[in-house]
């Protein structure tokens, strides 16, 4: 008789806030058995932290805070599936080991898609969990589209602990610039052979090229930042004191690697087609700058000027012939420490009289 599944209707931390879009970890499936892992559990990846509950919605975009909590502007959507969950094959398992792995999104019998986007330039390591938490004999095909990793079929016996290949798969991937990375969920052997059933328990992006930290929020939390926004004007959690279009705030960002030259930094947040300059120092500052709070200090270095599109900017991008640290005079790998942040114009004058202009919060590196 064929198997069937029953479908169910910390001090440092606030200094040094984790990279945009760093690591996030996924739990697929909301069940009340089941609950969310706890922060202490890292699964494979050893990357403790908060876990998000995502819900076998299909075609909805579900937005995910990072390991600290910090909302990070990355969505997972998913294109079908249904929510199921067993733990027949999970014997001795810990509770966090139940949580992750006991509810699961089942692809059915067509090849099911997860889509990341959001996620900043730079090096992943992507771990998607795909054990059959009510038989072993279950199999499932993990893709990751652009990843120089092969499909990787997961399944198996429950042994108590994370293996490659029986829990779990794991895939590299290398974003250049932002775009969506699409992961393919289907059952193995693919139709039409029917015996089997897939499974996705849950997901976990590490990023493996740290760029840095964000300091300087203008979000009148930062215990490092003495200098209050000059209008109270203060901007969501880990973001630049808010402007006259953007009550949350513009936020500086970075992408890509400084040990390989590659770091770009990203602002976002600003008037829509604002002008703004990209700002390096090489010591902290804590006083008003505009409508907004100025920590990057010492020798100051004019990067470059750019013209926002849709309130965002890069630099350096495409049209730039020359590196952030070639134009900023750091030498990669030295360990020299510096300091970033965007500022822009913000011509409503009557929104924090007199200044016209505002600033990101900060990106610290160390080259």
């Amino acid at each position: 008789m064929q198997p069937t599944r029953a479908p169910l209707s910390f001090a440092l931390l606030l200094l040094v806030a984790p990279l945009r879009a760093q690591s996030i970890n996924v739990d697929v499936g909301v069940h009340a058995t089941y609950p969310l892992p706890s922060a202490i559990f890292g699964a494979a990846a050893t990357n403790a932290g908060t876990w998000n509950a995502m819900p076998v919605t299909a075609g909805s975009a579900f937005s995910v805070v990072d390991l600290a909590g910090t909302p990070t502007g990355v969505t997972l959507t998913l294109s079908g599936g249904v929510a199921t969950a067993a733990s027949t094959n999970l014997g001795g398992a810990a509770p966090d080991d139940l949580a992750l792995l006991g509810d699961v999104m089942d692809p059915g019998s067509v090849a099911r898609t997860l889509t990341i986007a959001g996620l900043m330039p730079g090096d992943y390591d992507l771990y998607c969990y795909a054990i059959g938490p009510d038989d072993a004999a279950f199999r499932t095909q993990i893709s990751v589209a652009g990843s120089s990793d092969p499909l990787q079929v997961v399944g198996g016996a429950w042994t108590g602990g994370y293996v490659l290949g029986v829990t779990h798969a794991r895939h590299r991937v290398t974003l250049t610039a932002p775009q969506d990375v699409v992961v393919t969920i289907q059952r193995n052997p693919p139709p039409p052979q029917s015996f089997n059933f897939g499974s996705l328990n849950g997901v976990q992006i590490v990023r493996l090229d740290l760029t840095g930290a964000s300091f300087c929020a203008g979000d009148d939390l930062d215990p490092a930042v003495s200098t209050d926004c000059p209008c109270l004007n203060f901007g969501a959690t880990g973001r630049g004191c808010a402007n006259s279009t953007n009550a949350s705030g513009a936020v500086l960002s970075a992408g890509g690697s400084p040990a390989l030259d590659t770091l770009v930094l990203q602002a976002t947040g600003m008037p829509a087609t604002s002008t703004c300059i990209y700002l390096q120092g090489d010591v902290l500052d804590d006083s008003t700058f505009g409508d907004g709070v100025r920590c990057t200090g010492g020798t100051l270095v004019r990067l470059r000027a750019k013209t926002n599109a849709a309130g965002t900017s890069t630099f350096p991008d495409t049209t730039d012939t020359v590196t952030l640290s070639q134009r900023g005079g750091v030498l990669p790998g030295s360990g020299s420490v510096r300091f970033y942040q965007t500022y822009y114009r913000n011509a409503a004058t009557s929104f924090c009289p007199t200044a016209t202009f505002n600033v990101t919060s900060g990106w610290r590196v160390i080259w």
